[in-house]
């Protein structure tokens, strides 16, 4: 079964523009509607996420592989699995293993290096810092999702995307590296929540099912919630005949308050600084005062707290 590649509400609003220089990009938030019935479905259009979803690729001296997804949250920084990238982190550093991150626009694919990544303890989430390595035209746009705090509710539509590579390695062609692949969605909705972690061994970190299955090769893609807004990563899937999965999605909250250095537009974004702390035109959160940051005075160990809140 195949979707309609415009079957979802896609909203779209300028946030900033022109921060360095009159030619730099225009920066716009998106908002992506979970509008299929349940089910798992191939995406048609490729480039109807505009850049927001990412691939990840990997590349050695033998070969270049892609493995999981990202999503954009703030120019130039996005967010993916660290079951993907930290098992990996030791041969990025080192120089030996390449990482970075593909999008595809309407206007073509956009090309991104990544710099510098950061791990988030006690979750499934790596912060990426990425540097822009495609041509910038006048008055190019660059969007990227808005992020919402909130716990979505049981039985609430949740779409998960992500991009899934269709071979393990690619092809050169004619001087070309070849990619291989497709978009995929699962619609689902959520059954259960564990804003505490499911338990001590198995995703203990804040985390939602979603009754639908999402394809091998999709870890790190991002899920929407009711209102369109990013609510977290896919970190575990079960595929099943009936596509009801289940799929597990980790929450971003943990991720919003690490420090970042960012590597691109550092004019614009500025120095170290986490997600909860960027301005809210560069970083679309919904109710980041949801979020809170407190040291233990034992320990000086820094504890997030989060105000659950549904609507």
């Amino acid at each position: 079964m195949g979707s309609d590649p415009n079957n979802y509400d896609h909203f779209l609003s300028r946030i900033a523009g022109g921060p360095v220089t009159p030619d730099a990009p225009i920066i716009e938030q998106g908002v992506f509607v979970p509008n299929d019935a349940p089910g798992t479905y191939t995406v048609h259009n490729m480039a109807h996420y505009d850049g927001v979803l990412l691939s990840v690729h990997f590349s050695t001296a033998e070969k270049q592989f892609v493995e999981g997804s990202a999503v954009m949250v703030a120019p130039g920084i996005a967010i993916a699995a660290a079951h993907v990238i930290g098992p990996r982190a030791p041969a990025i550093k080192d120089g030996s293993l390449h990482i970075f991150c593909n999008g595809l626009t309407p206007s073509g694919l956009r090309h991104w290096k990544v710099r510098h990544v950061c791990e988030v303890g006690n979750s499934d989430l790596f912060v990426l810092s990425l540097e822009y390595a495609s041509q910038i035209e006048a008055n190019s746009t660059f969007k990227q999702a808005v992020i919402s705090t909130r716990l979505p509710c049981v039985g609430e539509p949740i779409m998960i995307s992500g991009f899934r590579a269709t071979r393990s390695d690619f092809e050169v062609r004619d001087g070309d590296l070849v990619y291989e692949g497709n978009v995929r969605i699962g619609v689902g909705t959520v059954t259960e929540r564990y804003p505490d972690g499911r338990d001590r061994k198995v995703l203990p970190w804040p985390t939602i099912e979603v009754d639908c299955s999402t394809k091998g090769g999709m870890s790190g893609g991002p899920a929407f919630d009711k209102n369109g807004r990013l609510i977290g990563i896919l970190t575990s899937s079960f595929e099943t005949e009936d596509d009801l999965g289940p799929s597990y999605v980790s929450l971003l909250w943990p991720a919003l308050v690490v420090t970042i250095v960012p590597s691109w537009l550092q004019e614009f974004v500025g120095g170290p600084k986490s997600l909860l702390e960027m301005d809210r035109q560069l970083c679309g959160i919904d109710r980041p005062n949801a979020i809170v940051t407190r040291a233990d005075p034992s320990t000086g160990q820094i504890r997030l707290e989060v105000k659950h809140w549904e609507e």
